[in-house]
């Protein structure tokens, strides 16, 4: 990650923090709001900066050096020491970092008498509730996001889970597969077919609708 992309990552969750919670900080006391800043700092630096770490099968060393270099340097912070840094987010209203796994999205099977096919069942994990809030997170402010990792980790579950459960009277969205033989016509073409010319050389969401474009395999071409 280049120095300007952790930058824009950081303020990018930075002010999601201030306006969802920004709220909540009002009625603490001076040195409790001074305390819940740091942390909202600290939580964003945490996955601005180490948020392209791992990913893989390998990469558990890279993710543990992370853990405990970010730990030691936030030592104000006083993260949990059981697990790594990423499982928890700080809580405003009880004043200390939570688990991910309370936010967790408990699996209900369907009422259907047609069982899902099993690879369209989707569980959710502490890790990949975390990476929803992420995009969450990006999208709400109107920034593009990356998610990288190697062949099987989940990125495109986690990606279509999230679209899949957005407001379809205020949000389109749409997928684009990329190949080896994907150009920048192609993708130009693409693209033309989600907007329309508003006026002069403006477009937009035809449909007046906040339009989230997703590529899949961007690396594919």
């Amino acid at each position: 990650m280049v120095d300007m992309g952790m930058v824009q990552a950081i303020t990018t969750i930075l002010d999601a923090l201030l306006l969802e919670e920004g709220h909540k900080i009002k009625d603490l006391k001076e040195d409790e709001q001074k305390n819940a800043y740091e942390n909202f700092f600290v939580f964003a630096g945490m996955w601005g900066i180490g948020g392209g770490i791992g990913g893989g099968q390998d990469d558990e060393k890279d993710l543990k050096d992370f853990n405990a270099l970010w730990k030691s340097i936030a030592k104000n912070a006083k993260i949990p020491e059981a697990g790594l840094c990423y499982d928890y987010f700080y809580d405003v209203v009880e004043q200390k970092w939570q688990s991910w796994s309370t936010k967790m999205h408990h699996y209900l099977p369907s009422d259907s008498s047609v069982a899902p096919l099993f690879s369209k069942i989707y569980v959710s994990t502490m890790h990949t509730t975390r990476l929803r809030y992420m995009i969450d997170v990006h999208l709400k402010r109107r920034k593009a996001i990356m998610f990288i990792g190697s062949a099987g980790t989940g990125k495109t579950a986690v990606i279509k889970d999230y679209l899949s459960s957005t407001d379809s009277a205020k949000i389109s969205h749409k997928t684009i597969n990329f190949s080896n033989f994907t150009d920048s016509l192609a993708l130009q073409k693409n693209i033309e077919s989600m907007v329309a010319k508003k006026s002069g050389k403006t477009y937009g969401s035809a449909l007046n609708k906040m339009l989230i474009c997703f590529i899949d395999d961007l690396n594919m071409p």
